[in-house]
Order: structure tokens, then sequence, then C-alpha cells
């Protein structure tokens, strides 16, 4: 169904580690308008190691594959990569653990 950009979502759950802290959270982007995510051929899936968030002209934009870099990034950076989204509201939530299974006797 074609959507104009006012009614399209994206949602990205990731889990974020930090020292011994780790942590899930629920991405969700509202009035989505620019996004790309592209596999290309080549090495397997790999854990993420550098994400960037960035505004710009009034959209959020998330980077799942920056580069690292000491410079502030700009639009280019997030528009030039495999798997980015932007959209005008980012929203997000911490998702509970879940419970572990009772042990089997």
């Amino acid at each position: 169904m074609n959507r104009s950009a006012r009614h399209s979502t994206g949602e990205i759950v990731i889990s974020v580690r930090e020292g011994e802290a780790k942590v899930r959270l629920r991405l969700v982007f509202d009035a989505v308008e620019e996004y790309r995510f592209q596999r290309r051929p080549g090495p397997g899936l790999v854990r993420l190691k550098e994400v960037k968030i960035g505004s710009f002209d009034g959209l959020i934009y998330f980077n799942l594959d920056a580069y690292p870099d000491d410079a502030p990034p700009g639009i280019h950076d997030f528009r030039a990569s495999d798997a980015f989204i932007g959209a005008r509201i980012l929203n997000w939530e911490i998702v509970p653990r879940r419970p572990k299974p009772p042990e089997k006797s």
C-alpha cells in the first residue's frame, strides 16, 4: 500500500551494551520520509560498532552502519549509508526483559 510520509512508520529494536549493563530499546519512527536498508554481498551479519543520530531540516536521522569519525556527521553521511532512516518523530522505550523459563526438575 502506498502511504503518504505522514502515515509512514518504521520500528527498530536494538540491544545496547555499555560495560556490564545491557538493555533493549524499541525505536519507533513516525512520518518517515527517507530510508534505506540494503544488504550488499560480502561478509555475513556483524554486530553494530557505530550508530549515529542527527537532526537536519526537521528530520531525525538514525544510521546503523556509521563509520567512526571525530567530526560531527552531516546529512550526506546518513544518506550515503546502507542502513538509515529519516523521520519527523522518534519515540523510544526500554523493552522489558523476558522472564526466564522455570527450570525443569
